[in-house]
């Protein structure tokens, strides 16, 4: 998937800008209005990190009229279709994860919580094995209103300009992994 990604962005011509911005909220962060990469401190540059906004370039990329329309506005509130944007990039970064936990349910402190986590890692594992699975308007829904449920960072309207994983699904169409 990573080498699927990196000829992804090489064959959209994709040209990024890597920096630091000290005072960021979030320890990374791509800018569709700029196509830059900026990280919080040297500590905020991990692996996970950079597969997540490399994806999000590749989005910016891939969808027509780029993420900048799903973003935020001058004032800062989530347009509609960021929740979209980012549970995307989350499930790709859980497809490809080799430790530790998932990104998309990160809280598992109640039952309930528990119970969503664990059958989101099934999920996941089954994606693994069935790439297709990610085409399914109803799963893609299922899923996606949870994310947004739970995830209060990333919540926001829905766009209808997504109906399954369509960024993703390409992504792993053009690669060698999993049993597509």
């Amino acid at each position: 998937m990573h080498e699927a990604l990196y000829n992804a962005l090489v064959s959209e011509n994709v040209k990024l800008d890597f920096g630091m911005l000290p005072n960021a909220v979030n320890p990374a962060n791509y800018n569709p209005y700029n196509k830059s990469i900026k990280f919080r401190d040297y500590n905020s540059i991990t692996t996970e990190s950079i597969k997540e906004e490399l994806f999000h370039a590749w989005q910016d990329a891939y969808y027509p009229g780029g993420i900048a329309q799903y973003g935020k506005d001058a004032q800062g509130n989530k347009l509609p279709g960021y929740v979209n944007v980012e549970f995307e990039a989350k499930v790709f970064k859980d497809l490809i994860m080799t430790f530790g936990g998932y990104s998309a349910f990160l809280k598992y402190d109640t039952p309930e919580e528990i119970e969503i986590y664990e059958e989101y890692r099934d999920w996941i594992e089954s994606v693994k094995d069935d790439p297709s699975i990610l085409q399914n308007e109803s799963v893609y829904h299922y899923w996606l209103d949870l994310f947004n449920e739970h995830n209060p960072l990333y919540s926001s309207p829905k766009s209808n300009d997504f109906s399954s994983f369509h960024g993703l699904y390409d992504s792993i169409s053009n690669s060698n992994c999993f049993n597509n």
